[in-house]
């Protein structure tokens, strides 16, 4: 009898068969895509938005909301415990299957749907089916969640020509998907094999009586000789493979070749000086460069960059002259540009300076004192998960990656897999985008554009910002898209980098003033021409909007 009891108690409990209840999203409601926070900025009047971009606290508190989607969250009820559901989401009115689920749960996460579609979802258990529908909110940019894939997002979805939306799943723009290649250095044993070790010693001594000296003078600083800079505007050129090219230094301190590279080069000068002292100068910090006098290290940004990220102060520098001649050799990588590199005079305060030269001092002591060994390739962000979501799910065909050769040594295909074309074109940004290299680089990459086979493209450069924002610009532009959404665009990185000195005024506001100097009425029509003088008929734009507006 007791056991006929426990039977009677238990065979209810997995017969049951209740009614499978759609709860949330209710019926026909409208879903938000963005978070609270991430809706606050995108919606905030221009001036107020632009402000909040450039203040650092603001910029932390962007950053923490991150660049990831919240999830539509899917909730339902009905069935046994233990009920298999069967749990799919298509996007209307094409009835394309968007997502789909198996398991035992009652509520479920979806990310990454798009803007502004209806959407059918579907539940079946029990041999029961339940059908429900959702709208998402009409609010760009569409975010995306996919481990790995950093400052990602989708760039379609907003309102371009004729009131026609771009398409989404189209085209993306992500951050990079390996890391960039790095240096390798020897260890301190392959550093005594090599005979090596002793001299780099030498250095590091070298190196603490340097820094002991540059916090004297900053100690004292109206003890030091401040001298008017020597340098004449004549510099001589050297690339790697021992070409010679004779540049000259304008007015604002920019020197400019004729030639490129994507390798590091030399610039030489020979000068007088009248007597010992310092002269004062500023770098720019768009191409990092180390600096020799007379033989000695007394500066180096670029053998640093791995572990010191320069700030705006760094490009302050002191430089030692003895009285008599001197010699100067800056090494720096141009990456492809024919704008090698600017010093010119500074104005700011010797003490400022003299703080600049010990933080470099105490940086190469830090992070310096190694010998390169060669690059080694940069390891891969995207687990097998995030591939086959990327190039199944997302049905990626094409990689179009804008860094440089250095960056991408050793790569022969794309980090998403074998499936997916790798187009390499070392690109440009904001105002590089003007010059001979960011016109040659584009030309190459708006080809990928033009081909249908090589739909849907993942495009980046390493963080997915500046020459990726360049390129997205163009694009989103040729499309039509009001100039105050292109901004956005380039400003949700901001929910990704906290860094406030990347902002508008240090960077995109020169990318718009690129494009200003052509002719037209409109951003678009401006960036119609500076297409058109790449080589690309007006036909080829008509084909890219057929391609990419619905």
């Amino acid at each position: 009898m007791k056991t006929m009891v426990c039977m009677a108690l238990v065979l209810p409990l997995v017969a049951a068969a209740g009614t499978v209840k759609l709860l949330a999203p209710a019926e026909g409601a409208l879903v938000p895509t963005l978070s609270e926070g991430q809706k606050a900025y995108v919606t905030m009047p221009h001036d107020a938005r632009i402000a909040f971009f450039a203040d650092q606290a603001k910029r932390n508190e962007m950053q923490k909301l991150g660049w990831y989607p919240p999830p539509v969250k899917l909730v339902w009820e009905g069935g046994a415990v233990g009920t298999t559901y069967e749990v799919s989401v298509k996007r209307l009115p094409d009835g394309k299957s968007f997502w789909s689920w198996t398991g035992t749960n009652t509520t479920i996460d979806v990310d990454n749907l798009e803007i502004a579609r209806s959407y059918e979802w579907t539940v079946k258990g029990n041999g029961e089916t339940a059908r429900g529908t959702f709208k998402t909110e009409d609010l760009a940019p569409r975010l995306l969640r996919v481990p790995g894939a950093s400052n990602m997002r989708d760039l379609g979805g907003r309102i371009g020509l004729g009131g026609k939306r771009v398409k989404q799943g189209m085209v993306y723009r992500t951050a990079g998907l390996n890391s960039n290649a790095s240096m390798a250095y020897y260890s301190k044993e392959e550093l005594k094999a090599k005979g090596l070790y002793d001299a780099l010693k030498a250095d590091r001594a070298k190196l603490d009586r340097q820094l002991a000296d540059w916090k004297a003078k900053m100690a004292n600083p109206s003890s030091v000789k401040v001298l008017k800079s020597p340098l004449a505007a004549d510099w001589t050129l050297q690339f790697k493979d021992g070409s010679i090219e004779n540049v000259k230094m304008d007015r604002h301190g920019s020197i400019t070749a004729n030639g490129t590279s994507t390798e590091d080069v030399t610039l030489t000068q020979a000068f007088t000086a009248p007597e010992e002292g310092v002269f004062l100068a500023s770098m720019t910090l768009s191409q990092l460069a180390s600096i020799r006098l007379n033989g000695e290290l007394v500066h180096d940004l670029k053998g640093t960059a791995g572990g010191h990220r320069p700030a705006k102060d760094d490009a302050l520098v002191a430089l030692p002259v003895k009285k008599g001649a001197n010699e100067i050799v800056v090494t720096v990588n141009p990456n492809n540009s024919k704008r090698i590199w600017r010093i010119s005079r500074a104005k700011d305060p010797i003490a400022k300076a003299l703080a600049s030269m010990v933080r470099n001092a105490e940086a190469r002591k830090k992070h310096g004192g190694r010998v390169e060994k060669g690059y080694v390739p940069g390891k891969n962000r995207l687990d097998a998960a995030a591939q086959a979501y990327m190039t199944k799910t997302l049905g990626i065909r094409s990689d179009v990656d804008l860094r440089s050769d250095r960056e991408c040594f050793g790569m022969t295909g794309s980090p998403m897999g074998a499936d997916v074309t790798w187009f390499h074109y070392s690109s440009s940004a904001y105002g590089g985008m003007q010059g001979d290299a960011g016109k040659a680089a584009f030309k190459k990459v708006f080809s990928v554009f033009l081909d249908e086979k090589n739909y849907p493209i993942d495009f980046h450069c390493i963080a997915g910002q500046d020459r990726t924002g360049a390129v997205a610009y163009i694009l989103n532009g040729l499309l039509g898209v009001d100039p105050e959404q292109l901004s956005l665009d380039w400003e949700v990185t901001g929910f990704w980098n906290k860094n406030a000195e990347f902002n508008h005024r240090n960077l995109y506001d020169k990318l718009v003033a690129g494009f200003e100097k052509w002719p037209g009425g409109t951003v678009r029509e401006k960036l119609e021409n500076y297409v058109l003088s790449l080589g690309f008929t007006k036909a080829d734009i008509e084909k890219f909007r057929g391609l990419m507006l619905e």
